[in-house]
Parts: C-alpha cells; structure tokens; sequence
C-alpha cells in the first residue's frame, strides 16, 4: 500500500529522525512538488526526504484549490489521480475533504500507532516519539493526546 503525503508528516517524522517509518509502513510515499516548496528549507528537511529512495516527487497541476493551501491540495489530487487511497495529512479540514473524495486520511499520530500496531516500534520509543512530537511543536488536542496514550495498554512489547 502506498500513500500520499502533505507537508506535515514530512516535517515531524523528519524532526524525530524517522522518516524511514513511512517507507517502512507504505513501501512507496508520492509527495507534490508544492508539498517540497511548502516545506522549504526547514531544518534541511527537503534535503532528506529527497534522499528517500522510498519517496517520489510528482508533479500535480493545481487548477483550483478545495478551500485548502496548495500542498493539501496537491497531495489530495495526486493521492485520486494516482489511485491512491492513503493520504497523510494533519490538517482537520484536509481530513474532511479527503474522505469526501472517498480517500483514506491518516495523519501523524495515525502514522505513529501503526507503527506500534505492525510491531515496527516498541511502547517505549511510540511513546518517547509522541514526546517528541510534542516537544517540536505538533499540535494536537487532549483527546488526541488520550487516545494517542491509551494505544500503549495493554500487551506486551
């Protein structure tokens, strides 16, 4: 299973040093040059993403823009023009039109209790991640952050 990605996911798994997780989870991540160009020069995030062999830079022409910024835009309209039923993003009204489209969105969290769930990453470095996020800036509410918690009850690992 593939996925598309916004600029978002990029960032944050870039800042906790595991982009690898998304090639691990997707096989392949289709990202739109307007998510590149949003990005910019963050923290040499572009740089690495660029070096993923599992990530693809795709053109997407944007005739109009959904009532979101360009690079939710993109990665909605290459996620439908590609086939592609996972788009990462964050952004609740992004999730909202994706899934009005019939798409799949899963934002980082999403991201990061698949991981855990697929036995990529352990309870203690999920959780240490989840920190981390927080500690670079993520954005989430409470019920987020509870639900994000409670994925680590329960079984071992």
């Amino acid at each position: 299973m593939n996925a598309v990605s916004d600029s978002s996911p990029l960032i944050f798994f870039t800042k906790l040093g595991r982009l690898d997780l998304l090639g691990k989870l997707f096989g392949k991540v289709l990202v739109p040059k307007q998510v590149l160009a949003e990005i910019g020069e963050k923290d040499g995030a572009v740089q690495n993403i660029e070096k993923c062999l599992f990530v693809e830079i795709k053109p997407v022409r944007v005739s109009r823009r959904l009532f979101l910024g360009e690079g939710e835009t993109a990665a909605i309209l290459l996620a439908l023009r590609a086939k592609e039923s996972v788009v990462l993003l964050d952004d609740r009204k992004a999730r909202v039109a994706a899934k009005s489209f019939g798409l799949k969105p899963l934002g980082t969290i999403g991201v990061l209790v698949m991981a855990l769930q697929r036995k990529i990453i352990k309870k203690k470095e999920y959780l240490r991640l989840l920190e981390l996020l927080i500690k670079n800036g993520f954005r989430m509410s409470i019920e987020l952050y509870d639900f994000a918690k409670k994925q680590v009850e329960g079984g071992e690992n």
